[in-house]
């Protein structure tokens, strides 16, 4: 979108500073510098000073290295004062609860994944019976988190079945090395490891908020 002046905002944690690290490396790569930068507690609930310092820069497009709350309100708090930069999240923010918030605050919000998210009226057969099992045990549709505890739980699946009876770390930790080309049944990433490859996948892709649910908004990238 031809963007140029590049701002983050992020929890003071290790998952908010990695993030804010990320953006600045990235902005290196494409010539760019962080415009200006705004770091929070995880419980702060006022974000009027944070943006009106975000605003000031004149940012286009501002990175968040937050979760659920943190994400919800900086956004609603632009909005509210008639300023709509483009927010950007990782997947920590691609939840139902912020896709979902009241008064449609976040739509338009960004998300960076390679986590494809499925809604409970997905048409997939794999995918209804996944949420029809969660929903008899737990009483409830499966949201983001349990998505990936499954995808999680799988992959260990894969990995102790792999590694046979005798089962030991070595022999766990060499099957999980090969675990190549796995494919969840929601529709993410496809996830490769090996002995010197532990990330699993280097491919993401975008996805946004409209009419209050995640809507995917790009093919896969590499990175």
């Amino acid at each position: 979108k031809g963007v140029k002046v590049v701002c983050d905002i992020y929890q003071d944690t290790d998952y908010g500073r990695e993030i804010h690290e990320a953006t600045q490396d990235q902005l290196k790569v494409q010539g760019l510098t962080l415009a200006a930068s705004s770091a929070h507690k995880p419980s702060a609930t006022d974000f009027a000073a944070a943006v009106a310092k975000l605003k000031k820069a004149n940012c286009e497009a501002i990175m968040m290295g937050t979760i659920i709350r943190d994400t919800i309100l900086p956004v609603s708090t632009g909005k509210k004062s008639g300023w709509m930069p483009i927010w950007v999240g990782p997947v920590g923010i691609m939840d139902t609860l912020v896709a979902s918030a009241k008064g449609g605050v976040t739509e338009g919000l960004y998300s960076m994944t390679s986590f494809e998210f499925a809604y409970p009226d997905d048409k997939r057969a794999v995918v209804q019976k996944f949420v029809a099992d969660y929903k008899a045990r737990v009483g409830k549709n499966p949201n983001q988190a349990a998505q990936l505890g499954y995808v999680a739980a799988d992959l260990t699946f894969q990995a102790i079945k792999g590694a046979g009876r005798n089962l030991t770390t070595d022999s766990f930790v060499a099957a999980m090395e090969g675990i190549s080309g796995y494919q969840d049944i929601f529709g993410g990433s496809k996830l490769s490891f090996g002995a010197k490859k532990r990330q699993g996948s280097n491919d993401a892709f975008l996805v946004q908020v409209e009419n209050g649910r995640w809507a995917r908004k790009s093919g896969i990238r590499g990175y």
